[in-house]
């Protein structure tokens, strides 16, 4: 998927939320809580990324990232990601499903 970076906020000290959308398709495809997405920052760097938005609001995905320094994935994104920017993406996935409880 190729995602739009629409949105970038300051959360907590060293901590950005990116909302996400895929402007060409609309609505993004549908994930469960504990769902995370790979996003391809640079040739051969992919990084791995928790779904933080809720899952019954598919107009968007929203990450946040720790930046670490030294870090190249969170370097990248919380120094040179802008709004407006591209990011190539792949479709959520969840490793493992929550249990149900009373």
């Amino acid at each position: 998927m190729k995602l739009t970076v629409s949105r970038i906020e300051q959360i907590a000290q060293d901590v950005k939320a990116f909302e996400l959308r895929d402007t060409s398709r609309g609505a993004m495809p549908a994930f469960d809580s504990g769902a995370h997405i790979e996003l391809h920052l640079a040739p051969g760097l992919v990084r791995r990324y928790s779904l933080t938005s809720d899952p019954a609001d598919l107009s968007h995905y929203t990450i946040a990232v720790l930046h670490h320094p030294g870090g190249r994935g969170s370097s990248l994104l919380h120094e040179r990601f802008k709004t407006g920017d591209m990011i190539e993406a792949e479709a959520p996935r969840t490793g493992f499903t929550l249990a149900g409880a009373a």
